[in-house]
């Protein structure tokens, strides 16, 4: 894969991540109890649900670590998802790719096995993974229990999603709608004055004042496009209110 390609994947990646509203968002059971059960059945003390950001790991939920967050770079759960594979280190202290990690390093971790949470095939937001601080081997119990885990947090995660896309395209329906319906007000009565200067030309004083009320007309279908903008680059916008174009433009 190009380096073009890599990194237009890697923005689609992190825009689904963003999309599902995990990040920075409050514990929630449906999340946690996963990552209980998967530490016990695994013989683990560490579990997490670990989603991948820009330039962190947010740990939506975890069990046996106080870390919200933790840095991505040539962490564990950055290949998983970057690879969209399971990664799995015996021992981590030998492992010259993951030795140096701060995981490693300070925290002292050494055994680590994660796979893939995935919201459609081939996007990987994160990572459901266990941890210990001895070496081991995994088991097909453990390989087992992963997966099964990861993909029913992938459904969820997916589910949420997909409701939270609906829901905004709704919303920017909406807003579209008002704001398209504050341009023609707009416009509308734009158009006749327009006429009503050519026709008014010798009226020096009424042809300044319909000129200063049609730089504030202009002035807010600025404002209305540069909100549709916003809208279209995934900005928070505020929805027209009605009577503000009015306002804007004041009285003739």
């Amino acid at each position: 894969m190009s380096i073009i390609s890599s990194q237009l994947r890697e923005e689609d990646r992190l825009l689904a991540l963003r999309q599902t509203g995990l990040l920075d968002s409050a514990d929630e059971s449906i999340f946690d109890e996963q990552t209980r059960l998967l530490a016990d059945v695994c013989g683990c003390p560490i579990a997490a649900l670990s989603l991948v950001d820009r330039d962190r790991l947010y740990l939506k939920s975890k069990t046996g670590m106080d870390f919200c967050e933790l840095d991505r770079h040539g962490s564990f759960c950055e290949k998983v998802a970057l690879s969209g594979a399971p990664v799995l280190v015996q021992d981590a202290t030998k492992d010259p790719e993951f030795c140096d990690t701060s995981l490693v390093r300070d925290v002292g971790v050494c055994f680590y096995a994660g796979v893939p949470v995935e919201v459609f095939p081939g996007c990987a937001i994160g990572s459901l993974c266990v941890l210990g601080m001895e070496p081991c081997e995994v088991t097909p119990l453990m390989m087992e229990t992963l997966e099964t885990l990861a993909s029913q947090v992938g459904h969820v995660i997916a589910l949420r999603r997909q409701l939270m896309l609906k829901g905004r395209i709704h919303t920017e329906s909406l807003m579209t709608a008002g704001a398209m319906h504050e341009i023609k007000n707009t416009l509308t009565p734009a158009m006749g004055y327009l006429d009503l200067l050519a026709e008014d030309g010798n009226h020096e004083g009424t042809a300044k004042e319909r000129c200063e009320w049609l730089e504030r007309a202009s002035e807010a279908v600025v404002q209305t496009v540069e909100m549709l903008r916003d809208m279209r680059l995934g900005r928070h916008a505020t929805s027209p209110c009605e009577g503000a174009v009015a306002q804007c433009m004041g009285e003739v």
